[in-house]
């Protein structure tokens, strides 16, 4: 783009960040003497995926005697330490990544010096990290003040135009960058440039028709509405019990059997009642998932969730709950049910993956000194390694709302969303980790029946619709209520 300023909407999955790293890389090899490119993102766990990004694809290159670990640095609260400016003063890198707060911190506190060198403001995510209101929300509007990132990007630019020294190059991105936010760039002082580059990703698909060909056939996407006792019913099924024509119907196996999950996940507790309607169980004997701000998510949710992932997930599956609510009590519940469960840290699942996938390589180089001629000549023991042990054990992440924008998890092929959907935007995002680089996934919604759309953070049976009609999504009946 020769410099210019650079405004990238596409959709969520499709490779933004991806291909924004990838565009850096015939500078790596140059020679520099400080930071040239300041990435920003709303949350370290998308820091760290393109700090591994980076790292992976200078490591690729064949003639390169770069260390990867001098390429590119973080900082994100709670992990950055004073050494760690230490170590960026003495070796800068060519690319920094932070979050708006840890920026601010750094910048205000005299442990970052950026201008000099810096030649590039990349901005992921921009909608999140700049935190813009919807044009609807007027009070939020009223009483909304100038982002963290804003300030430290006003700050730089003031500091480069004293020094007499270019403007950066400005890139921008997001998968829901509206008219809304994007006025709202323009009027920011210095920022955009009058000759930007608008890529959009998402309106030359549509018109060439290949967003419908590959995205919507990839990725289903299911609706579950929780009544207001608990009961699960699909999108557009009516309350069996409100309807007498429902009577005797076969129903899935929650709806016939709450309990028989736990059986199916060779979980025997009956001491809680567990393996009665869950409307009539002891409910001072269910494990606690009662969030910061008073929310509690039905059990029915959490069974249903945990038999999707134990038949239908081969890796990973992400759920995603509203944010304030605490996490721990859900994992918690989720592990009482048999399912391999913890917290979303995307550095500690990126370096997961990559131990699993050398192991792999390792086990079918025929010279690898850790490869058995035994295992190579016995087909029966083909894939009996760490990458098929893990195969058999889903592992399901969770995360609150803000915390999955923009990310890529490896393997993942599941989203579950239990409520936490204020808008469309919302929904592209979140939906969005499934499917991601055009590969087949999931994405299953829980929202709760009209009158009862608090139970699930406020979500309802009215809004999905809305948001589905508007995306163009057809809703999949999901198989096991």
């Amino acid at each position: 783009m020769q410099g210019r300023d650079v405004i990238l909407i596409d959709e969520a999955g499709s490779g933004k960040t991806f291909g924004s790293v990838l565009a850096l890389l015939p500078e790596i090899s140059q020679p520099h003497h400080g930071i040239t490119t300041l990435y920003i993102v709303p949350h370290r766990d998308l820091a760290y995926q393109i700090e591994s990004w980076c790292q992976k694809l200078v490591a690729a290159q064949p003639s390169t005697s770069i260390d990867p670990s001098t390429v590119v640095r973080v900082i994100a609260r709670p992990n950055t330490t004073p050494q760690t400016f230490v170590e960026i003063r003495d070796s800068p890198p060519r690319i920094l990544v932070s979050t708006p707060s840890a920026l601010v911190d750094a910048m205000e506190s005299g442990n970052l010096r950026l201008g000099n060198t810096l030649r590039r403001i990349v901005v992921d995510e921009v909608d999140a990290v700049m935190k813009i209101p919807l044009r609807y929300h007027k009070v939020q509007l009223r009483n909304y003040h100038t982002p963290e990132a804003a300030q430290a990007i006003d700050k730089l630019l003031r500091l480069m135009w004293e020094g007499r020294r270019p403007k950066p190059q400005m890139v921008m991105m997001s998968a829901t960058l509206t008219l809304h936010v994007r006025s709202w760039l323009f009027k920011q002082n210095g920022w955009m440039s009058e000759r930007v580059v608008r890529l959009h990703g998402i309106k030359e698909k549509t018109e060439s028709g290949e967003l419908m060909s590959n995205e919507r056939n990839q990725v289903t996407h299911s609706v579950v509405v929780v009544e207001a006792d608990g009961r699960l019913r699909n999108l557009n099924d009516k309350d069996p019990q409100a309807d007498s024509k429902f009577a005797g119907k076969k129903r899935g196996i929650l709806s016939e059997d709450p309990g028989a999950v736990l059986s199916l996940l060779d979980k025997e507790d009956d001491e809680a009642g567990l393996n009665a309607p869950w409307n009539q169980r002891n409910l001072a004997h269910q494990p606690a998932t009662r969030p910061a701000k008073g929310l509690i998510l039905p059990p029915s949710v959490l069974e249903a969730v945990a038999t999707s992932v134990a038949l239908d997930v081969s890796h990973r599956a992400l759920l995603v709950i509203p944010n304030g609510v605490s996490i721990d009590p859900v994992v918690e519940t989720l592990r009482e049910l048999g399912v391999e469960t913890r917290t979303l840290n995307l550095k500690e699942e990126i370096q997961h993956v990559s131990t699993r996938l050398e192991n792999e390589l390792e086990n079918t180089i025929p010279n690898s000194p850790h490869t058995s001629q035994s295992s190579l000549s016995d087909p029966s023991l083909v894939g009996q390694d760490e990458g098929e042990e893990f195969a058999s054990n889903p592992t399901l992440l969770v995360a609150t709302t803000t915390a999955v924008r923009g990310i890529d998890i490896p393997t993942l092929s599941h989203v579950y969303i239990v409520g936490g959907l204020e808008s469309e935007e919302t929904y592209r995002h979140v939906a969005g980790r499934a499917g991601r680089f055009g590969t087949p996934g999931t994405v299953v919604s829980f929202v709760g029946a009209d009158g009862a759309e608090k139970m699930l953070g406020g979500t309802g049976e009215r809004r999905i619709r809305r948001t589905f009609e508007r995306i163009g999504l057809q809703n999949v009946p999901f198989p096991h209520i």
